[in-house]
């Protein structure tokens, strides 16, 4: 990954795409039994809080910066992303003993995405898929949080659309809340008729 300063400024003018859903998400069924940390007692659970990332740090989200939102591109993704089943091209899948987990569809439309499959956008900001995809917790700060600190403050940037590091199938989402309002087409939403636990961003 390219130093921060060369990082922002490639950052600010990489191509950027639009894609649409529906993805999925994996989160702790406790997580909906209530609202997340901060909300009021009594609020709806959230199952599109963004807060988890930045509270415990992720792959694009460094503790203590912005919301974001992580989506996958399909189920199984998702539950191998999270942890809740192990999953190994030439090996079994195999569940993994966990908290209970709920995996859901999310339908929306993302404009202004940087897709980091792009071998040309990997090479403008100096990654390699290995980068993307290695032990972000192994550095301080991890290359990818670098990177998703930059695509945030560019304040151009809605998402990042990056490959799985434990799917080779699949690719997930790394959603920045705060900037869906950059364009009147974004939003994300769960698909729940039973409207248990529905919520739409913005």
């Amino acid at each position: 990954m390219l130093p921060y300063q060369a990082l922002a400024a490639a950052v600010a003018s990489l191509p950027r795409i639009t894609i649409h859903g529906p993805w999925a998400r994996s989160i702790e069924y406790a997580l909906l039994q209530g609202p997340p940390p901060g909300r009021p007692p009594g609020s709806p659970p959230e199952p599109l809080w963004p807060g988890g990332a930045p509270l415990n740090g992720a792959r694009f989200t460094p503790v203590g910066s912005f919301p974001t939102l992580y989506l996958a591109s399909d189920f199984i993704t998702a539950q191998v992303e999270t942890g809740s089943i192990f999953a190994h091209p030439l090996l079994r899948s195999v569940t993994i003993a966990t908290n209970p987990v709920v995996t859901f569809a999310v339908d929306g439309v993302l404009t202004d995405v940087v897709d980091l499959h792009d071998p040309d956008v990997q090479t403008s900001i100096g990654t390699t898929t290995s980068e993307l995809t290695g032990s972000w917790r192994l550095a301080s700060p991890a290359p990818t949080q670098e990177l998703g600190r930059a695509a945030h403050a560019s304040g151009r940037i809605t998402a990042l659309r990056y490959p799985s590091s434990k799917h080779d199938d699949g690719w997930a989402i790394a959603v920045f809340t705060e900037r869906l309002t950059l364009n009147g087409a974004n939003f994300v939403e769960v698909i729940d008729r039973s409207n248990r636990i529905s919520q739409r961003l913005p």
